[in-house]
């Protein structure tokens, strides 16, 4: 039994080879087949003028910072800068001009988007341009931003596994970094019972104590546990949150669980496995996989010969490679009944890019 998945019909771009094959002529044509360097593709050439790397230093995560860069075009043809992408949600981009001649220069605005990323940080920037033996080029923004309240261990944590029939139970600390925080009452969001109960801090210690107790449970499956505390003082906070993922029980697996992807102008294919480690002797049904749907992605899910497990084949657009190339991940997450989900990393290999004359293999 084979299960295909298809992603939304996505719109067509404009291929490099047709753009070269009308500058150029049609006998040009072959040696651009030959070789993605012919001097029919001369373009633009990207400079950073000034730093390539701003750290903003130590500042308050609810206020707005921005960093500003300089490129020009350092080419003798036009230069097109084609997008400029933060990998990381946390970050605004813009670009006050795009199309530079020659000694033309252009302002890249980064702009820390308030209360979207705390503590320590340094973020890549890709600035996608025309210059056709440098497609990308790097800016970085770094910086620590101070939340209005410290969350130790984590403000998103990460369990990992806990066995069935078994209680599990956390504690955070929460230390205030401003004066007068004060907390309303706890807002659950969990699809399994558990326990939240937030105190002040016990020995006179400032800031506040945060228990989350996970009852036992027979039921294998994920876990998603988040704890919304809302901010009554100061005014103006948006709530606090406190994020635990775990699997219980029995867990499907990804063989391998991370794949890295170039980017490509032409589809790249990949194949992966899922099984249920504990539980070699059964039979996976594709009909019964809960999958993701991703514009870009195309899955096609089959039994795995000469064994009990899954087999999937995923087909990346070019569109989704090209955008992959400015994030920093993208997860991937199956799911079977009874079991908790097993989870693909995709993350962008940027060092390798493929010209658009490439062939895109297919590893298996």
């Amino acid at each position: 039994m084979i299960r295909r998945i298809a992603p939304r019909p996505a719109l067509g771009k404009r291929r490099l080879l047709v753009q070269a094959a009308r500058f150029c002529g049609k006998r040009a044509l072959p040696w651009i087949l030959l070789a993605s360097t012919s001097p029919c593709l001369a373009g633009g050439r990207i400079e950073v003028v000034g730093p390539r790397e701003i750290d903003l230093g130590k500042f308050r995560a609810w206020k707005k910072r921005t960093a500003r860069y300089t490129v020009r075009n350092a080419g003798r043809d036009p230069l097109i800068i084609k997008s400029v992408k933060a990998a990381c949600a946390c970050a605004e981009t813009s670009c006050t001009s795009t199309n530079l001649k020659t000694g033309q220069g252009t302002e890249i605005k980064v702009t820390i988007i308030p209360n979207s990323i705390y503590g320590a940080f340094r973020k890549p920037v890709y600035v996608e341009s025309s210059d056709p033996e440098r497609r990308f080029t790097d800016l970085f923004i770094a910086g620590h931003a101070v939340p209005i309240v410290t969350v130790l261990p984590k403000r998103y944590l990460h369990a990992g596994h806990i066995e069935t029939n078994t209680a599990w139970s956390k504690s955070f600390t929460l230390t205030p970094n401003t004066a007068g925080l004060s907390f309303g009452k706890p807002r659950v969001e969990c699809g399994r019972p558990v326990n939240v109960k937030l105190a002040r801090a016990q020995d006179n210690a400032p800031g506040y104590r945060l228990d989350v107790d996970l009852p036992p449970t027979r039921d294998s499956g994920d876990f998603a546990c988040l704890v919304r505390l809302p901010v009554t003082a100061p005014a103006g906070h948006p709530d606090v949150e406190v994020a635990i993922q775990a699997r219980i029980g029995t867990s499907l697996m990804a063989f391998p669980a991370v794949l890295p992807l170039p980017v490509s102008d032409k589809p790249l294919v990949r194949t992966f496995r899922l099984r249920l480690p504990r539980h070699a002797s059964a039979r996976l049904d594709p009909a019964r996989l809960s999958v993701p749907r991703i514009d870009g992605i195309t899955l096609d899910i089959s039994r795995e010969k000469g064994a009990h497990g899954l087999v999937v084949r995923a087909e990346f657009a070019p569109a989704f490679l090209r955008a992959l190339a400015s994030m920093e991940r993208v997860r991937l997450n199956f799911s079977l009944p009874r079991a908790a989900s097993a989870e693909v990393t995709i993350s962008p290999d940027r060092k390798a890019v493929l010209p658009p004359d490439t062939p895109a293999p297919a590893k298996r």
